[in-house]
């Protein structure tokens, strides 16, 4: 059992780091530029100045070290706590209340269930299709019980972001034992970088299971940690009902419920506890039992038989469809495949299912006949789902693109593309990069150096694996790709202070100014 714990860390070290230090590469060299209506990535080659301001940044990260230790890290949170609030609130009360896609079709159904309709259950409407967003549907449902406008939505986004960095910096702190009463660098550094994360500012504009789910996984992740660390069986009671609710909420986090529960099982064989196995059966277990509870509870309420919706084999044969079968899309995005075919089939959910298996069959068939276009294929998926800065943050609010009138002049220049949509888009190319390769060091630095670390910093790495096949197989999106890359923040932190970043930095900037002071008294000499 020893080799397999040994050989399967090794495993997990070495393709999630390798994994990561691939879309740090990737992004270093491009980006993904998205903000047209159509939801077509522009490819953008990163020239000098996206060099000049990622030295300018690895340059700031070590001036801001001697502040950082000289400042609380509940000071520091709470500072940044109220600076992202005024930014929330500025940025939701300061342009159109109004959704578009999924997010207007989930509050649209959320108000007519608010009034006692239904209807959207039945044949040939959304939920009947996805029934998986009923956990949003419930939540904007019981957020109309206080207003009928869709801000207390938004302000809600913005409490779970501040819960999810909040969760983000207790993480960092159990992953690395931090003593309780004592402040470390590091936990500042994720603090500083949980905050900097701009998507979670502009996702709190999208009324969808993003943030909800995103808050409940890390709060799932962090009081699994607590439960290990104390031995409590009440902490992992609360992980348990997070996870369960951050799948309710929106289903990609069940690769996070996977991802944890196949840790467990490592542990298990480790430390032989049974406690492990039974807490890594009970999250897959009431994960999907809270999915079928909440379906037979809208069956009783609304007197409607539905079924699962579409199923899933339907979205990676889309997933798996070349650009001409992409209605004007990017290979492999969303073209409405899974929708028609489910209507065509009368919503018959094994007919679908045959349907979608004689498809990706003839779609394997294909690639395999062509492997140079699958090559290709493949790649630009990777690309345009995991080298927008952004993730679409931007481009599911009010874009002007779309005839929306936004007054404000600094938030008319983010969602039409300009400057202040260019500065974001510039930041968190930086910033995305730093992480990836700051978690590459970490997992590939790490077995260099042979550095035993818990079994616990690889749920990182085996999330990021698990979201990198499914979405290679399954639907690209950009949106789907964010909770992987801030959920290696703590140990893309530790992996950059393991690397020594400051003294790398230090002394190349010293060597760069010891140059320039030669060259100019050798030129004063002459």
């Amino acid at each position: 059992m020893k080799k397999i714990v040994t050989g399967s860390e090794f495993f997990l070290c070495i393709v999630g780091g390798g994994i990561s230090a691939l879309l740090a590469v990737l992004c270093f060299v491009l980006r993904a530029h998205l903000i047209n209506t159509e939801e077509y990535a522009v490819y953008l080659r990163n020239g000098p100045l996206f060099l000049l301001s990622f030295l300018i940044v690895l340059l700031l990260l070590v001036l801001v070290k001697k502040p950082l230790l000289h400042i609380k890290s509940r000071t520091l949170f709470l500072l940044f706590c109220g600076i992202f609030l005024i930014a929330a609130l500025y940025l939701n009360l300061r342009i159109p209340e109004g959704l578009k896609g999924d997010a207007f079709m989930i509050n649209k159904h959320a108000r007519l269930f608010h009034e006692g309709n239904f209807e959207g259950l039945t044949k040939g409407y959304y939920l009947h299709y996805f029934p998986y967003q009923l956990g949003m549907v419930a939540w904007e449902d019981f957020l109309l019980c206080f207003s009928a406008s869709n801000r207390p939505i938004f302000v809600m986004n913005a409490v779970f972001a501040l819960l999810a960095n909040f969760f983000q910096w207790r993480i960092y702190r159990n992953l690395f034992a931090v003593p309780e009463g004592e402040d470390s660098l590091g936990e500042k550094y994720t603090i500083l970088f949980s905050f900097a994360f701009l998507p979670l500012l502009f996702f709190t504009r999208f009324a969808y299971g993003c943030l909800p789910g995103l808050m409940l996984a890390e709060g799932g992740v962090h009081f699994l940690l607590c439960s290990i660390r104390k031995r409590r069986a009440s902490l992992a009671a609360v992980s348990v009902l997070l996870f369960t609710l951050s799948y309710i909420m929106k289903l990609n986090y069940l690769i996070l419920c996977i991802a944890v529960s196949l840790i467990l099982l490592l542990l298990f064989f480790q430390e032989k506890k049974k406690s492990f196995l039974l807490l890594a059966i009970l999250i897959l277990f009431c994960a999907q039992a809270g999915l079928q509870l909440t379906y037979l509870t809208y069956r009783q309420l609304s007197g409607v038989h539905f079924g699962a919706g579409a199923p899933a084999s339907l979205n990676t044969a889309m997933g798996l469809m070349p650009e001409e079968e992409g209605s004007g899309r990017r290979g492999g995005w969303y073209n409405g495949y899974n929708f028609d075919t489910f209507g065509k089939v009368d919503f018959n959910e094994e007919k679908a299912s045959a349907v979608a298996r004689e498809k990706i069959q003839e779609l394997i068939a294909y690639w395999r006949t062509h492997p140079k276009k699958a090559a290709l294929f493949f790649a630009d998926k990777v690309v345009s789902s995991w080298c927008d800065p952004l993730y679409e943050s931007v481009w599911i609010g009010p874009l002007t693109d779309e005839g929306n009138r936004i007054e404000d002049p600094a938030l008319d220049s983010l969602y039409s593309g300009d400057h202040a949509y260019r500065f974001a888009e510039g930041w968190m190319n930086v910033l995305i990069v730093l992480l990836e390769g700051g978690a590459a060091l970490f997992y590939l630095g790490g077995i260099a150096r042979k550095k035993k670390r818990p079994l616990t910093t690889c749920i990182p790495a085996l999330y990021l694996i698990g979201g990198f096949l499914y979405l290679l197989i399954g639907e690209a999106n950009s949106q789907y790709t964010f909770m992987y890359v801030y959920f290696l923040i703590p140990c893309a932190v530790r992996g950059m202070a393991d690397a020594g970043l400051h003294k790398a930095v230090r002394r190349i900037c010293s060597g760069s100014v010891c140059t320039v002071f030669r060259r100019n008294r050798s030129s004063a000499a002459k």
